[in-house]
């Protein structure tokens, strides 16, 4: 497959004074296969997973002295590790905090050493020993981006003609961008969903590993939840697919709980990756978060995930891409904000904004708002063509801004102070000149 993160970390592979990198994201959405990746391009690779490998913690108990790592770990693997062009791959770095920890010394006592620690539930590692801030770097990883999809599974042609063709002027292309992005609302941005589609053309097939994800989530709850948390996250899990597309209300996702209970768990799902806030915010100008309230939307790291959880056969996509689509406006909502963090710059945990106005009796929404080329830019999603704005008109008006975004089933158009995009061509407002 080729991800978009790769090209990044070989930026970060090429870099002289380059620090130890933590890779974090949802379990399963390819951070080992990354790494793995990457590591052809060393004379060394050196892979230690704490999960499956856990006596290798007992080298990190000593003491932090990288050396002494070094000439342990290479004891234990039978062949010599040193020098600039070997990687060292410390996976399920949260069952051993130690080796988190360890990572600030390698920075200082080997610079230049290539040494990347990731997992899915580092939190609990960084709660237990902090986190060497300044030196290390972060790296999130998230779902594949339907430009990915594309590329994973054949249409690369297509996705070049989405990133280049201005107008997107052709309706039989159009057409089939649209029947690709139906397969991507289907299959979602795992990398083993995404596999077994393009191996198999088979949607229950794709749909048992969905199954499988949302079973394995809930499986590592308890590992980074309290005992008595364990039915709280399970529950918000639950939940957030519910009430996708609706400003969130601890009440409406528990009848049985208060939010002081529920609130923790929420930010628990966070910390894995495994959801995304969506919050309020009335900011004109960066960054937005400076002017966010306390209302948000929450949704799933994965388009495939929400439905699998609700139970929706997410087939129909395949087979009657138009009715499901006009059908399931929510769904159409969350797979944007999908987009738009696969999207991001994977250094830093991307924030999703949204902009809410409650006067009783002249109530408005605009689904996400987002800097884009420096502005801040409001953005519509809509199911079927896009004609009613009203709600981002008024945003426009009252804000003063008068730029803004409509992705719908419609092609490509500007109106007056609008960009109308169809719902496949959110990466062209990122990765308008890649081609790669």
């Amino acid at each position: 497959m080729k991800r978009k993160a790769l090209s990044i970390l070989i930026d970060w592979r090429n870099q002289k004074n380059r620090k130890p990198l933590v890779m974090r994201g949802v379990r399963q959405c390819g951070k080992t296969w990354l790494v793995r990746e990457l590591g052809k391009l060393f004379d060394q690779y050196v892979e230690i997973n704490f999960e499956k490998e856990p006596l290798y913690s007992e080298i990190f108990q000593k003491n932090l002295d990288p050396h002494r790592i070094l000439r342990e770990i290479a004891i234990r693997k039978g062949k010599p590790i040193s020098g600039p062009e070997t990687l060292l791959f410390l996976d399920e770095i949260k069952n051993c905090p130690n080796a988190l920890l360890s990572l600030r010394y390698f920075y200082e006592d080997m610079p230049g050493f290539s040494v990347i620690g990731a997992g899915s539930l580092l939190q609990l590692a960084i709660e237990q020993v902090g986190m060497p801030v300044g030196r290390v770097d972060f790296f999130h990883v998230y779902p594949m981006s339907f430009l990915e999809y594309l590329d994973a599974t054949g249409s690369e042609s297509l996705k070049n003609w989405i990133l280049t063709d201005p107008q997107l002027e052709s309706i039989a292309l159009h057409q089939t961008a649209l029947e690709k992005l139906g397969e991507y609302l289907c299959v979602g941005g795992m990398p083993e969903a995404i596999a077994t589609w393009k191996d198999t053309l088979d949607s229950f097939a794709t749909a048992k590993i969905h199954q499988s994800l949302v079973e394995t989530y809930k499986n590592d709850f308890p590992k980074y939840a309290r005992k008595v948390q364990i039915k709280y996250v399970d529950e918000v899990f639950m939940a957030i697919p519910k009430l996708a597309g609706k400003k969130w209300v601890y009440s409406s996702a528990s009848t049985h709980h208060r939010s002081r209970e529920l609130a923790p768990a929420l930010l628990l799902l966070e910390s894995a990756h495994i959801a995304h806030r969506i919050r309020q915010t009335s900011a004109t100008s960066p960054p937005l978060g400076a002017m966010a309230s306390s209302s948000f939307k929450i949704i799933l790291s994965d388009i495939a995930i929400m439905q699998s959880t609700l139970g929706i056969k997410s087939g129909e996509w395949i087979t009657a891409f138009n009715r499901t689509l006009s059908n399931r406006g929510a769904l159409v909502e969350a797979m944007v904000g999908q987009e738009l963090v696969a999207y991001s710059d994977p250094h830093a945990r991307k924030d999703l904004f949204t902009w809410l106005r409650e006067k009783p009796g002249a109530e408005a929404e605009v689904d996400y708002i987002e800097m884009i080329d420096g502005l801040v830019t409001p953005i519509e999603v809509k199911a079927g063509r896009g004609d009613h704005l009203k709600s981002l008109r008024l945003y426009q008006e009252e804000k003063k801004i008068t730029n803004g975004v409509v992705f719908s089933s419609d092609q490509k158009r500007h109106d007056k102070n609008l960009l109308r995009l169809p719902l496949y061509a959110i990466g062209t407002l990122f990765e308008r000149s890649k081609t790669n």
